[in-house]
């Protein structure tokens, strides 16, 4: 290897560590969020039916049904997320929480509503509506599109699936038996 491929390797290397990092940093910081967000809101259904009902969206019959589902889909997709267990499913998953997010926000704006976002259901968390929720909203759909595009990272479960799963694919049962099949190694 020459010196100057050796150099555009180890480049190569220190940039998909740099990518790596960054993945790792924005799949814990989503996950933690929706984790987080997710405990106040399974500790407390009611209160948080009352935030959602506040939004005067959905109707009174859907109300319940999404205070008791939504927070138990934010804390399956923020501890798979997490770990990097289908981070890109995962990410889409919270992307498209958050894009739900992002309009109810901006229709309770339209409509002029002065009301808690309920994104913690929890009064000492508790933060109005307005710009900078939608900004910040937007900041983790980008994080969410980010993880979605490039995967979980090398520091993931996703990643240990695929290196355990080796050259042909499967999932090996036995140490040391990769690209061996039932006994006779491929291709004799």
């Amino acid at each position: 290897m020459t010196g100057a491929a050796a150099e555009r390797g180890a480049g190569a290397g220190a940039r998909t560590w740099v990518l790596d990092s960054v993945t790792l940093a924005a799949r814990i910081a989503l996950g933690a969020v929706f984790v987080w967000a997710s405990w106040f809101k399974i500790a407390d259904p009611v209160e948080f039916a009352v935030n959602i009902a506040t939004y005067q969206i959905l109707p009174e019959s859907l109300v319940n049904l999404m205070a008791i589902t939504l927070p138990w889909l934010e804390l399956g997709a923020g501890v798979l997320i997490v770990a990097g267990a289908l981070a890109r499913e995962s990410a889409i998953a919270i992307g498209g929480m958050l894009v739900v997010f992002l309009a109810a926000i901006l229709v309770a704006m339209g409509k002029h509503l002065e009301i808690s976002c309920g994104c913690f259901a929890s009064e000492d968390a508790a933060s109005d509506i307005g710009w900078p929720k939608v900004i910040e909203d937007s900041a983790m759909l980008a994080a969410a599109a980010w993880i979605a595009a490039r995967g979980g990272g090398i520091l993931s479960v996703d990643a240990l699936i695929e290196r355990i799963r080796g050259k042909n694919g499967r999932l090996s049962t036995r140490p040391g038996q990769e690209g061996k099949q039932e006994g006779k190694e491929q291709g004799t």
